[in-house]
């Protein structure tokens, strides 16, 4: 879990292989089969994954995320996990069911709130966000999940066109360098918007020295699943500041 917290693609590995090899020696341990089931479906978000992958991982998360739901349906980490499979499906009411019942067997769970946050963010409802994601911001303050909590805010108020709170959030989160670069493609579109070129300019050639293979199609195919009212406003923005195609 040490690993699994730390979100660098190093430590995402290493957390992989420990999860694979726990899942292997303990089948019925659910709580494993829920955190693997969230690494492997980690990298569609920040479109680290291969996209001629993206369906093979996903399924494979999801059958991780069945296996500790039929495990312990009091499970709020396999909860967890089925709701961020069935957000990038498209499934948004059962995502949202699913991340709602997390937060229920776990009302004291900063990740369960997390979670909810950004279920709801993917099927269009960033301002319910707020109110999850603050919830979360305040049972931990703290702790490695921090700016992940800021990126998250700091989307839902770009996507309510609140630029000037995304802002100042989107800057605390490219601090911490895992996160960097999907902050400052969010940054960007909210300098765009705010017509302030050469910032977002810089921002993005930022993003892209850490990030190379960032394209516009590479999030297209990553966020494919995402609210298409959402998904055509950031993609366009990122077209606007000039992200390669």
């Amino acid at each position: 879990m040490w690993s699994f917290y730390r979100l660098t693609p190093q430590d995402t590995d290493t957390a992989r292989k420990l999860l694979t090899d726990l899942v292997d020696k303990a089948p019925d341990f659910a709580g494993a089969h829920a955190a693997l089931a969230i690494v492997e479906q980690r990298g569609t978000f920040t479109g680290e994954i291969d996209v001629d992958r993206w369906d093979e991982v996903l399924l494979d998360a999801q059958k991780h995320a069945n296996r500790a739901v039929a495990l312990d349906e009091g499970s709020s980490m396999a909860r967890i996990a089925l709701s961020r499979i069935y957000a990038f499906q498209g499934k948004y009411d059962q995502a949202i069911e699913e991340a709602n019942a997390g937060v229920a067997l776990n009302p004291s769970s900063t990740l369960a709130y997390l979670n909810l946050a950004g279920t709801l963010i993917w099927g269009e409802r960033a301002e319910a966000a707020l109110t999850a994601i603050d919830k979360s911001l305040r049972l931990s303050p703290k702790g490695p999940l921090m700016r992940m909590k800021y990126l998250i805010k700091a989307i839902a108020f770009y996507f309510l066109d609140d630029e000037a709170q995304s802002e100042p959030l989107l800057r605390q989160a490219e601090t911490f360098p895992p996160l960097a670069p999907i902050a400052r493609l969010f940054l960007a579109a909210a300098l765009v918007r705010q017509e302030r070129y050469d910032e977002a300019n810089a921002a993005i050639s930022e993003a892209l020295a850490q990030r190379p293979d960032i394209t516009i199609s590479r999030f297209r195919v990553a966020w494919r699943t995402l609210s298409p009212h959402y998904r055509d406003k950031i993609l366009g923005d990122l077209q606007r500041v000039g992200v390669p195609e």
